[in-house]
């Protein structure tokens, strides 16, 4: 199929939420919201945790859909981790009122919703580098890719970083939401969308 015959039309994103984020605070409150199937590495998330300082705090939403033989009760036993059940009609129904930052963790993806959702409600990502990811989350600009999906080590040391210099919180949240708002507003949208069928 010749190449010139595909256009990228980035999925439009309507609203975007600033956030704020307290300097003093103690720990760090990480959520992370996903399919709980292995695609997602769940397993990997059962590491991250395990291996986790008493203050990253983990508040795990998500069901498994496809795949049921990962029990994230085992994630769940450790003190400084929750689940909640799953959830619905994405991120932004998740109640939400302690988390930092959103880790996500994927084996393969597209360019994932939940990623642009977090986005949209100002939180910084840590996410596993695949797929179209790279073009929202720039590393060390507007949030922090982890290039060995499956080593639950780099993610540690990726939220050790945000844990410990809180300030970039603020600005990678910021500068992806600047990243979000011109390539997948409505207005870019509708633009390519002209010159795809003028």
């Amino acid at each position: 199929i010749e190449e010139q015959k595909f256009k990228c039309l980035y999925q439009p994103i309507s609203e975007l939420k600033e956030r704020e984020f307290e300097e003093e605070k103690e720990g760090i409150d990480i959520l992370w919201a996903s399919r709980i199937d292995y695609e997602k590495l769940p397993q990997v998330l059962e590491k991250i945790v395990k291996n986790s300082d008493s203050q990253m705090r983990f508040h795990i939403f998500g069901k498994s859909i496809l795949d049921k033989s990962f029990n994230i009760g085992r994630v769940a036993k450790y003190k400084n981790a929750r689940y909640y059940g799953g959830f619905e009609n994405g991120l932004a129904n998740i109640p939400d009122k302690v988390f930092d930052l959103y880790l996500y963790t994927s084996a393969f993806d597209g360019m994932p919703n939940a990623v642009l959702e977090a986005v949209a409600l100002g939180l910084p990502v840590i996410s596993s580098d695949v797929g179209g990811i790279h073009e929202v989350i720039e590393n060390g600009h507007s949030g922090l890719l982890v290039k060995d999906v499956e080593k639950h080590s780099e993610y540690l040391e990726k939220i050790k970083v945000l844990m410990d210099n809180r300030n970039l919180l603020k600005k990678y949240s910021q500068n992806a939401q600047k990243k979000l708002s011109k390539q997948h507003s409505w207005e870019s949208y509708i633009n390519n969308l002209k010159t795809i069928f003028k």
